[in-house]
């Protein structure tokens, strides 16, 4: 009986690590939409309503706090490092990070065709990387997950 609840229990804890492996593929995936949806808000603001680039920002951060923590930032500095600081203190993969930090230098642009043409670039860029983590949540959240369980069991089956 006892065996019984230890191979469960091992089971069952190397299924759980796979799947919050799984979760974090899915967490990030998540957020680049959000991330994507803010800059789409961003750059509707500024097209159609003219928008300074602190209200935008200001706008976009009901979709992701990344863009509200920038907002907050601008006011005591430049938007272009108010947003690097932002990129800096949020958690975010290396590829994001280099996309976004190209677009906070273009942030400084003083027309709204230069704003409007860094939203679209960043836009583009940010795009291709969130179909390739939709695709590795996918993809590798089912192979991490069911392999956690499979670990699991092939460490009950070699210690018992």
């Amino acid at each position: 009986m006892l065996k019984c609840a230890v191979a469960v229990l091992l089971i069952g804890s190397m299924w759980c690590i796979g799947l919050g492996k799984r979760v974090r593929l899915k967490s990030r995936a998540t957020r680049l939409g959000k991330i994507l949806d803010g800059l789409l808000c961003m750059e509707g603001e500024i097209r159609t309503c003219l928008s300074p680039i602190p209200f935008a920002l200001s706008e976009a951060g009901r979709y992701d706090p990344l863009f509200q923590n920038a907002a907050r930032l601008a006011m005591e500095t430049d938007i272009g490092s108010a947003f690097s600081k932002a990129i800096e203190e949020d958690h975010l993969e290396k590829a994001e990070r280099e996309v976004l930090s190209v677009f906070s230098v273009g942030l400084t642009a003083t027309d709204e065709r230069g704003q409007l043409q860094n939203l679209s670039a960043c836009r583009k860029r940010l795009s291709a990387i969130y179909s390739a983590a939709q695709l590795d949540a996918a993809r590798l959240g089912r192979l991490y997950s069911g392999g956690g369980m499979m670990l699991g069991l092939l460490v009950v089956i070699l210690l018992f």
